[in-house]
């Protein structure tokens, strides 16, 4: 969501480049959907993130990412 968000996007304006709904989004975002590598590919994409950082979220301040 925070990535989303960042970016400017709704969830429907997110759904609509996906080719989801806005439920799946919802959805997905709450971590109750299941989605395709290759759909989570496309969605780090559009949202300029990294694969690892949409999967398990923003690293903390102050731990090593390494």
């Amino acid at each position: 969501k925070a990535a989303r968000e960042s970016r400017g996007y709704t969830q429907g304006q997110l759904a609509e480049r996906l080719s989801v709904t806005p439920a799946f989004v919802a959805s997905a975002e709450q971590g109750e959907a299941d989605i395709p590598l290759y759909q989570l590919m496309h969605i780090a994409d559009l949202l300029m993130v990294g694969l690892d950082g949409l999967v398990a979220g923003p690293v903390p301040e102050g731990v090593d990412a390494a």
